[in-house]
């Protein structure tokens, strides 16, 4: 059983950015045929503006589904009982098709040949050079390198394969003209293997869902920091709901607005958790392609705020009711998002990981080219939870029934 500290952490990392609908692994299949419609497009002052009429599909002509059986599945380590597998919160292919993982619940990284076999482990919990505390994404540069965001040390380590630590740097507090932003997240790579940094600011506001000033910036050489585009805003509330045993449990509202950021080859890629589009911006943060699609703003029912605050708590366990009415209570208009996640396929797509509605019969991905273009989807059953994509390989977390997870590597096909 985990501990409180855990849950409230689960929760506070990805309730309102995780969530999955899927279906049976050889049912996804009478599926109507619907390609995405021809896009409008046009150039305005060197912009590429990519106009979608109709939403991405739900089911298209080439529809990818994954094969019968994985190519490989790793469900624990080698000579060692405990920990067990779970909180797999991010991986990355490196060049050679060897795969580092983020297990959190380790505080440690996982490097996984093309076979499915631990190689080695790097890293380990504490404070000390290469160690963490609470590790929370993990990043792979074009040179073979391993870039690990340690959220409670506020660094960015560098690692080579062999484990060997060549860099340490704080990313603490950087403070800009109008004030001191923490960070939080590690939200990509550039090509040269500098780290990109999501960076926060909260405001207090009437709304009971506190405003959060969100800014993106480089962590240059030399610890300079460097904006890169425009600054948004997300939502955020966090409140107290008495757990079972009568400790004060923590929690936030689920569904709330966020922004995503990715570096995804030589550009950033941008988009809002509640709308359907997409900008790519060059590392200078210039406008390179704006990518538009409807998108329908539909409240969350009781159900779909049952399924975001899910994403929170330890596997199996019920969303109490009461989660589920103080959100309501707190913010009677929350709509469901389009996009949870973004992940960035080394062949240079981007792919929305898809927010759908409670009761969805199954999750979907949606590729996103570097020239806007709609691409093939991509669909996953219900527990898998997608770390990483490589052209046909799809890496995921799947939780088993005891509330571990196994970590998989499936090959996607296309179905015609």
């Amino acid at each position: 059983m985990r501990t409180q500290g855990e849950v409230v952490a689960r929760t506070r990392l990805v309730a309102a950015a995780v969530a999955a609908g899927g279906c049976a692994l050889l049912a996804c299949g009478e599926a109507a045929t619907r390609s995405a419609e021809a896009p409008t497009i046009r150039d305005s002052a060197g912009v590429r503006l990519v106009a979608y009429g109709t939403a991405p599909p739900s089911d298209s002509s080439d529809l990818r589904v994954p094969a019968e059986s994985p190519r490989w599945r790793l469900a624990g380590l080698p000579g060692r009982e405990a920990p067990e597998l779970y909180r797999l919160l991010s991986a990355a292919f490196l060049p050679d098709g060897r795969v580092v993982v983020a297990h959190a619940s380790g505080r440690e990284l996982l490097l996984v040949d093309t076979s499915g076999s631990v190689v080695r482990i790097i890293g380990r919990p504490g404070s000390g050079p290469g160690e963490f505390r609470a590790i929370a994404s993990v990043f792979a540069t074009p040179r073979a390198q391993i870039l690990a965001f340690d959220q409670v040390q506020r660094r960015v380590v560098r690692f080579d394969t062999l484990g060997t630590v060549i860099e340490q740097r704080s990313v603490a507090t950087p403070t800009f003209a109008d004030g001191v932003f923490r960070p939080s997240a590690l939200v990509g790579v550039s090509p040269d293997g500098d780290p990109l940094v999501r960076i926060d600011r909260r405001e207090e506001q009437a709304d009971p869902v506190g405003a959060i000033l969100v800014r993106t910036a480089w962590l240059a050489a030399g610890e300079r920091w460097r904006t890169a585009g425009l600054d948004a805003r997300a939502d955020d509330s966090v409140y107290t709901v008495p757990s079972p045993d009568g400790s004060v449990g923590l929690t936030i509202v689920p569904l709330a607005q966020q922004p995503l950021s990715l570096i995804c080859g030589d550009r950033i890629v941008r988009a809002q958790s509640h709308a359907q589009g997409l900008a790519f911006e060059s590392l200078d943060g210039a406008l390179r392609v704006s990518v538009s699609m409807p998108v329908e703003s539909a409240p969350a029912s009781d159900d779909d705020l049952r399924l975001g605050l899910a994403a929170g708590l330890p596997p199996n366990m019920p969303v109490p009711e009461e989660f589920v009415a103080k959100s309501r209570a707190l913010r009677a208009d929350i709509s469901v998002p389009s996009i949870s996640r973004l992940l960035c396929d080394p062949d240079g797509d981007v792919w929305l990981v898809r927010f759908p509605r409670a009761g969805a019969t199954r999750q979907l991905l949606t590729s996103v080219s570097a020239e806007g273009l709609l691409g093939s989807t991509m669909s996953l059953p219900l527990p898998w939870r997608p770390l990483a994509v490589a052209g046909n390989r799809v890496v995921v977390a799947i939780v088993q029934a005891d509330g571990t997870e196994s970590l998989e590597q499936w090959q996607v096909m296309t179905k015609r």
